[in-house]
């Protein structure tokens, strides 16, 4: 069997070197964590540790958040949060999703196994006073194609980190895709743990966005895809996925309480999906995409009475000479957490616990530019979330500069403001910067 060097990671890591610095979204790292927010004072244990004394503020496991309380909204300065949500990385874009150029993807010829991998080294500086940095490899990959011809194939990506990622991550290794595949012209069906494919894929940063911290983003799911393209003209045509999921994947990069797969016996199952997206190109290398997409699925979890719910949403792209714009709206109706954006309060000696509280209406934003020059690109990012029937809502805005040095390395930073209001009050989640060194092989 023969060894073939893959530039697959490597020309998906390029086309995030837009980057500027390290989302999710949100999916544990040491010291970035989770914000400690509040909507009151003063501050009781935070939820889940427990553990901390009451009246001070607890540090939260890496990666989990704190949501805000659903006692009285009080007219005080916001808490700083003690620590930070660990970001995502885009290296697994499916191609056709990605704005800018990348590197041709090399198939494996019939009966030949084609490895690859790569690795991301992360620099945090929070800007906030009393936080601290840190310096980790943010994950290491490695992927494995193997092509049995007749349009049969099978491809796997493992990752590994020195922490879990996520607090309900099974340990510091997962399968983050793997699936057999069969691949007819334009056309793919496959099988296994596949990335499942609701509005937008990605907006090429690190950190990402508000939405692949509740899991919209960035979801690998156990089921079937049949994903594709139907070419009309030379200038025109409809890309399309219909995918059907009997289970979540358990190792999205959501935030923990942010998404059903998080909480204690609950999953995501029977997740059906459908998106469509006309496309039009012009010029030397222009193109323009319009995406409509919807999903249904059971959020089967012992605390939500009504467990259905239905997303929808349209998006768009447009790529011309270096330059892209993009941008989002997403809905939800329907109840997938049990206590986020509001966490409940356990009872203390001089008050009642009070129950958390869930949207069940959420709308969704983004909003995106970016500009390639030579080896540059800069790029801006901003996504929101109102989640409705809470007076909770977030926020963020991530600019960007990646430099591409060459084929095998790139360089990237983000600047990271992300808050949040609670009926009207304003909470930090995340000021900091990010630095990047991207390495694949």
């Amino acid at each position: 069997m023969t060894l073939m060097r893959s530039n697959q990671i490597l020309s998906s890591l390029f086309g995030s070197l837009i980057l500027l610095g390290s989302p999710v979204i949100a999916q544990a790292q040491t010291p970035p964590s989770a914000p400690v927010i509040t909507s009151d004072a003063p501050v009781p244990a935070a939820q889940p540790a427990k553990e901390a004394p009451e009246n001070q503020p607890a540090t939260p496991q890496p990666g989990e958040p704190v949501p805000a309380r659903a006692a009285p909204v009080a007219p005080v300065a916001p808490v700083a949060p003690v620590a930070q949500p660990s970001p995502v990385d885009t290296a697994s874009e499916p191609k056709d999703t990605a704005p800018l150029p990348r590197a041709p993807d090399t198939i494996p010829a019939p009966g030949t196994l084609k490895i690859g991998g790569g690795g991301i080294l992360w620099f945090y500086q929070p800007t906030e006073k009393g936080q601290k940095n840190n310096l980790e490899f943010y994950n290491i990959r490695l992927t494995f194609d193997s092509n049995f011809g007749g349009g049969f194939a099978f491809h796997v990506e493992p990752r590994f980190r020195d922490t879990p990622l996520r607090s309900f991550f099974g340990g510091t290794a997962w399968i983050q895709e793997g699936y057999a595949s069969f691949s007819s012209g334009t056309h793919t069906f496959k099988l296994g743990k596949i990335y499942s494919q609701l509005g937008l894929f990605w907006d090429n940063s690190f950190w990402g966005n508000v939405q692949v911290y509740d899991g919209l983003k960035l979801d690998p799911d156990y089921g079937g895809s049949l994903e594709g393209k139907f070419e009309l003209d030379p200038h025109w045509g409809v890309g399309y996925a219909a995918q059907f999921f009997v289970v979540d994947g358990t190792t999205n990069v959501s935030l923990p309480g942010r998404d059903t797969i998080s909480i204690p016996s609950s999953r995501r199952r029977n997740q059906a999906l459908l998106r469509v997206d006309p496309y039009a190109k012009f010029g030397a290398d222009g193109l323009a995409r319009v995406g409509f997409s919807g999903a249904h699925f059971k959020a089967d979890s012992p605390d939500i009475a009504d467990q259905n719910v239905t997303r929808y949403g349209v998006d768009f792209r447009v790529t011309f000479a270096g330059a892209g714009v993009w941008g989002e709206f997403l809905h939800q109706h329907g109840q997938s957490v049990t206590d986020y954006p509001i966490a409940d309060t356990p009872a203390t000696a001089t008050a009642d616990a009070a129950p958390g509280h869930a949207s069940n209406s959420i709308d969704y934003y983004e909003i995106g530019a970016e500009y390639t020059y030579w080896r540059l690109t800069g790029r801006y990012n901003f996504s929101a979330a109102n989640y409705k029937g809470t007076s909770v809502k977030e926020w963020m805005h991530v600019p960007a500069l990646g430099f591409k040095v060459n084929d095998y390395l790139s360089l990237g930073g983000e600047y990271v403001s992300w808050s949040r209001s609670v009926s009207g009050v304003s909470e930090k989640i995340n000021r900091s910067l990010n630095f990047l060194l991207y390495v694949g092989f």
